[in-house]
């Protein structure tokens, strides 16, 4: 008897789990993870774009070559920016998508 109720417990808990599930607004949710994708996407670019010539070197002629002829300064500002600016669209994605929320008082979970 105590196993059927304790069963039965269990079968509530997981009917709360799924209206809880019912309660989150997925298309928010995908709308700004596909933003910030995007934007981290368009900031990558942007931070390969930010020397084209030592990229274009480097793809040519490979790290090292690189270093040798054009300098080991300008090949780390490249290695920043390349590694940074996802980063910075990270940061941008959220904060707009932050602002948004806070403006139109919406939230993942739903209160109806």
């Amino acid at each position: 008897m105590l196993g059927i109720f304790c069963r039965f417990i269990h079968l509530i808990n997981i009917l709360n789990k799924l209206e809880f599930l019912k309660r989150i607004n997925t298309k928010l949710i995908l709308t700004h993870c596909l933003a910030g994708f995007l934007l981290i996407f368009a900031s990558s670019i942007i931070g390969y774009i930010n020397d084209i010539e030592l990229a274009t070197f480097v793809e040519k002629n490979g790290v090292n070559e690189a270093m040798k002829q054009l300098g080991a300064e300008r090949l780390s500002n490249y290695t920043i920016w390349f590694y940074i600016s996802p980063l910075i669209g990270l940061l941008v994605s959220t904060l707009i998508s932050s602002f948004i929320i806070l403006k139109k008082k919406l939230l993942w979970i739903n209160s109806t």
